[in-house]
């Protein structure tokens, strides 16, 4: 004979850790259904509730550039650590982050569907996005995403380029992040040509310089580097091998370079991870003709046996007759700071004493000719703040020359920041220097 209902064992939910061994299933249901009702009813009074919030506010273009900075730049410290592709490396990814507009990220032909990801020097909080394209290879739109891991990102807005002649700015809601994904969406059938990103903003953490020293792969080349104090030297294997002499100066490492009877400039920024590397080079002069290709980089060590010391800023100078002293460093009011610039100054008066009868001048050049007095006033405090400390260091300065002078002896006076940055360090000249590198 079969059971009662009301006889069957108690039900113990297999879900619940509060289960009551003496609920009947009969009740252990009623109970349920009415907690799905209750649960119905929140809900519905949730979503009720939400039609009453204002929605968030959309993208909106913008008629003018923000007078924010613009954080997506190499001179600030922005690093592009991913990219899907380029035309070549001397139009690559890097070029659209360069601060100059004569110069563009190219995609290959017929393929413009290429994006990169650009990790902020600082997490910061992002109101506007804007596109420069070059020529008439322009995309359709330009769809920018944000991140503040570097792994998942987020919708931000979607630059339509309408008018190829101008910039076109997008109005975001404030966003935080620390890195940018850049969607080229649309394009032609001919390259797609990037001249200039923009992210304005401010930065809402503190920038902390990355970890340099170690071992990288450049260009698929092995190199390394060792740091002491700002100064930073490195070799790159190729053949002839390449040597590297500089600093690190605010947010990017300035240096000289010789490669057997090759010789020019650089500049190279790492990420905040300290695993991405970029980097601008130029053939003995920084000018846009003498531009080199781009340097991309991925750390493989944080430890490094260390080049040896090839003399690199005593073959500059003699090959060139001039040689930029990117380690010689000045506070905000002009005045040298002895301990930063430690390795550059021995250099210096290492080099004064072994010059012998020959004349010497140390320059500060100021890049526009009209320049406001503040500004000449600024260089003219520098080398005078030099002066004396080569005294104090027991230099005969009588034969060595402190100028400033304009831009009369540049093949072209730079846009790019980081350019008009190494431009307007203290130069050490034989005199008279040869006709080559400025």
């Amino acid at each position: 004979m079969r059971r009662p209902y009301r006889e069957i064992a108690p039900f113990v939910s297999p879900f619940s850790a509060e289960a009551d061994p003496g609920v009947t299933l009969r009740d252990s249901l009623n109970r349920r259904w009415m907690r799905v009702a209750a649960a119905l009813v929140i809900s519905i009074v949730l979503v009720a509730c939400r039609a009453d919030e204002p929605d968030l506010p959309t993208p909106t273009p913008g008629t003018a550039e923000s007078s924010q900075p613009n954080l997506l730049s190499l001179a600030r410290g922005a690093a592009v650590t991913t990219r899907t592709g380029e035309l070549r490396l001397d139009a690559s990814a890097l070029h659209a982050i360069d601060d100059d507009p004569a110069t563009s990220w190219t995609t290959p032909p017929r393929d413009p569907a290429h994006m990169m990801v650009i990790a902020l020097p600082a997490r910061s909080m992002i109101e506007q996005v804007g596109v420069t394209i070059a020529r008439d290879e322009a995309p359709g739109s330009v769809l920018f995403e944000r991140s503040v891991d570097g792994q998942t990102f987020t919708p931000l807005g979607t630059v339509q380029l309408i008018d190829p002649s101008r910039p076109e700015f997008l109005n975001v809601p404030p966003s935080e992040a620390s890195s940018l994904r850049v969607t080229i969406q649309e394009g032609t059938e001919k390259t797609v040509a990037i001249a200039s990103l923009y992210a304005s903003g401010t930065e809402t953490a503190e920038y902390i310089p990355p970890v340099f020293e170690g071992s990288w792969q450049i260009n698929g080349r092995d190199a390394r580097f060792v740091q002491e104090g700002i100064r930073i030297r490195g070799d790159v294997a190729a053949e002839p091998p390449i040597h590297i002499d500089g600093a690190w100066i605010e947010r990017s490492f300035r240096f000289l370079y010789m490669r057997g009877n090759e010789y020019g400039f650089g500049a190279l920024v790492v990420s905040p991870d300290g695993r991405s590397l970029n980097g601008m080079t130029w053939y003995h002069k920084i000018t846009p003709i003498h531009a080199a290709p781009a340097w991309f980089g991925e750390k493989t060590g944080d430890e490094s046996s260390g080049p040896g010391d090839h003399q690199v800023m005593d073959r500059w100078l003699e090959r060139s007759g001039s040689v930029p002293l990117f380690g010689i460093v000045f506070d905000t009011e002009g005045d040298i700071r002895p301990e930063a610039s430690e390795q550059s100054l021995r250099w210096l008066v290492s080099r004064i004493s072994r010059s012998g009868s020959g004349s010497l001048s140390l320059i500060r050049r100021i890049l526009e000719p009209a320049a406001a007095d503040s500004v000449r006033g600024t260089a003219t405090r520098q080398l005078d703040s030099l002066r004396s400390e080569l005294v104090r260091r027991g230099v005969d300065v009588a034969r060595v020359r402190f100028d400033v002078v304009g831009p009369d002896d540049l093949e072209q006076v730079p846009q790019k920041r980081l350019e008009r940055e190494m431009l307007t360090s203290v130069e050490l000249r034989l005199s008279p220097a040869k006709d080559v590198a400025r």
